[in-house]
């Protein structure tokens, strides 16, 4: 696999613009990795109505469990291997930085080692979703 197929683009408008034309029949490349600025897509793992979309702020009555922005579980859901996310307004500096997740992973380690190695400090904030020792061939 391709580092591009297995890396995932983290910047809160490509991810919108990517969950909006994401589709059921889509699947991500085996082995990939996601990781996001999202602050509640860790909220829950369960699955929000097939017609919910991502939506905005002021609209609430588009909220699933609690927010209007996309789930952790959902990467998981269409074939993600591992994924990052947040169960509350993360400190950024605190984020996984893909500039050391992706060239750890690339380079042989597993998912947990990349993922604690580009996270500068553990916080209640972070989750990691995924089978901690999977890593490409």
């Amino acid at each position: 696999m391709s580092q591009r197929r297995a890396a995932g683009d983290r910047s809160a408008a490509a991810s919108l613009k990517w969950r909006l034309r994401w589709s059921s029949a889509s699947r991500a490349a085996p082995g990939a990795l996601v990781s996001e600025y999202v602050s509640t897509d860790g909220r829950t793992f369960q699955r929000p109505p097939a017609d919910w979309t991502i939506g905005t702020w002021k609209a609430v009555a588009g909220w699933f469990a609690g927010s209007p922005q996309t789930l952790t579980a959902d990467y998981i859901h269409e074939g993600a291997t591992g994924c990052s996310g947040h169960v509350y307004e993360p400190f950024l500096q605190f984020t996984p930085h893909p500039d050391q997740l992706f060239p750890a992973y690339f380079r042989g380690r597993n998912l947990a080692e990349s993922y604690y190695i580009s996270i500068p400090a553990l916080s209640w904030q972070n989750i990691v979703v995924g089978d901690p020792l999977c890593k490409l061939k």
